[in-house]
């Protein structure tokens, strides 16, 4: 009698925990608040993210950028994508889950992808470009170094987030150098995107600012080659 009964309270338990809605601890962690500032030559990045009962300060090593082989450097016309991810990690820093503060965190192998819009650069000078973004990814923390042993996480959070992408382009040119942009600063700010410009607004505006670059070359290749003609009379 006693093992039927205690067969019957082992499936009522088996069968609530197969109905019951998943804790908290497994739902997405959304970051609300917090940046990414990266520098792309170097591979590394300053991460800050905030959220209900997280918060994370690290600093990464192993942030990748497409801009790092399409624009170092890259000539006006030149598509560029604000996308970026956080792979194959070193991090480390402090962090506060779930009422729990850690002076000292590890957060080796963290990941994340941020999906962020492309455009077309034109003009001269340095550029500053700011797209909207959507970020996810998964940290585990650990208090000892996963680098020596095999220490077990002491939280794992999968995150998601959106905001706004912004990069700077820095410009040189000259007289036997042809102007050439190259990527200098990405940087991804957790909160309300900035709005997307309409295709042709960005179509116009692109073609304002290359015809622009078009007609300030013609006239310092008109400017030199008045200079040359005077200095042969």
């Amino acid at each position: 009698m006693r093992s039927s009964v205690a067969r019957v309270v082992i499936l009522f338990a088996v069968a609530a925990a197969a109905v019951a809605p998943r804790t908290a601890a497994a739902d997405p962690v959304t970051i609300t608040g917090g940046f990414v500032d990266t520098f792309p030559l170097g591979l590394t990045a300053r991460v800050v993210f905030e959220g209900q009962d997280f918060s994370l300060n690290i600093g990464v090593e192993g942030f990748f950028t497409p801009l790092i082989f399409n624009c170092v450097p890259c000539e006006p016309g030149t598509t560029v994508d604000l996308s970026g991810r956080i792979d194959h990690t070193l991090a480390a820093g402090t962090a506060t889950v779930d009422g729990v503060h850690y002076p000292l965190i590890y957060a080796d192998g963290i990941t994340g992808t941020f999906t962020a819009g492309s455009t077309v650069l034109a003009g001269e000078g340095t550029q500053t470009i700011s797209l909207p973004f959507v970020y996810s990814g998964v940290v585990n923390g650990y208090v000892d170094s996963p680098r020596i042993g095999s220490p077990s996480a002491v939280f794992t959070k999968t995150l998601v987030g959106s905001g706004t992408a912004t990069a700077t382009f820095g410009f040189s040119s000259g007289e036997f150098q042809p102007p050439l942009f190259t990527i200098t600063d990405l940087r991804y700010d957790f909160g309300d995107a900035a709005p997307v410009p309409e295709p042709a607004s960005m179509l116009l505006l692109g073609s304002g600012l290359a015809g622009i670059a078009g007609l300030r070359r013609r006239a310092r290749r008109n400017a030199r080659s008045a200079e040359s003609d005077g200095g042969r009379r």
